[in-house]
């Protein structure tokens, strides 16, 4: 089910429950796409990101929309932090809810490697911070934090539209409210491209807690505290172009330095 108020009403209470559902996905991308990112920290080149997609894969047995994050320190900033992780999720292609997430983690002083397995209303956890792997209750139709924003991606975006999501983190619940807040041009990886520029803001179901002995998107990225926007672009294929995270006591900044789109 969605909830799209037209704009007189949404000016007054604007709010999309974003229950994903077919009709929801109207920006669908290409076959396989590919897009590369610099992450800068304390005004230094830090990271470089990969985040391929691909709309059509076979997963368990079933098919599957496949994204896959890749961070990988550079080799200047190595010797402050050193990373090389990767995150894959799985999503229904008619629902994109997620129902399998893979992560490898090489971090400073971290290395894991976390399975989940998501069904209706239940998610379960193997490896990672774990000692053991079980079961846990989700809330309907709950994201992970890569389900979120590709589910956001597929959505037509207006501006003045707000969403809320209900998320999964590593078995903490939380809702994400987000905010369409402008359309604006932005020039990166070398063109001018229209944006929606989107806030977010996330509440816990439950008591707030401080992640330890997780890689460091799960432990900062969701908080409270959270300052985080993105753009995504309005003409196809509908990239992620930018993102922008208050992490004091210095900001982190993504963006697009290169994109593909086509046959694997």
């Amino acid at each position: 089910m969605i909830i799209n108020c037209p704009r007189t009403t949404r000016q007054v209470a604007s709010f999309i429950l974003l229950f994903i559902s077919p009709k929801l996905f109207a920006q669908a991308p290409s076959f396989h796409e590919r897009a590369e990112y610099d992450l800068t920290y304390l005004g230094i080149s830090a990271v470089h990101i990969t985040v391929d997609i691909a709309e059509e894969v076979i997963m368990d047995g079933r098919k599957a929309i496949h994204l896959v994050a890749i961070a990988k320190t550079k080799s200047l900033f190595a010797p402050v932090y050193t990373l090389e992780n990767r995150y894959d999720t799985y999503m229904d292609p008619v629902t994109g809810l997620p129902f399998r997430y893979d992560k490898t983690i090489h971090q400073k002083t971290i290395d894991q490697t976390m399975h989940v397995r998501y069904t209706t209303d239940s998610a379960y956890y193997e490896g990672g911070k774990f000692d053991s792997s079980f079961a846990i209750a989700t809330a309907e139709r709950s994201h992970n934090l890569f389900s979120m924003i590709y589910a956001l991606r597929r959505s037509p975006l207006k501006t003045g539209d707000t969403y809320t999501i209900n998320l999964d983190i590593e078995t903490e619940r939380w809702v994400a409210v987000v905010l369409v807040t402008e359309s604006e041009s932005v020039y990166l990886a070398g063109k001018n491209w229209r944006a929606h520029k989107l806030t977010f803001k996330f509440t816990p179901v439950g008591e707030e807690k401080k992640r330890k002995h997780t890689d460091i998107v799960t432990r900062r990225l969701v908080q409270t505290q959270s300052n985080l926007v993105f753009w995504i672009g309005e003409q196809s294929p509908y990239p992620f172009l930018k993102v922008d995270y208050e992490m004091m006591p210095f900001d982190v900044k993504t963006n697009l330095t290169e994109i593909s789109v086509g046959e694997p």
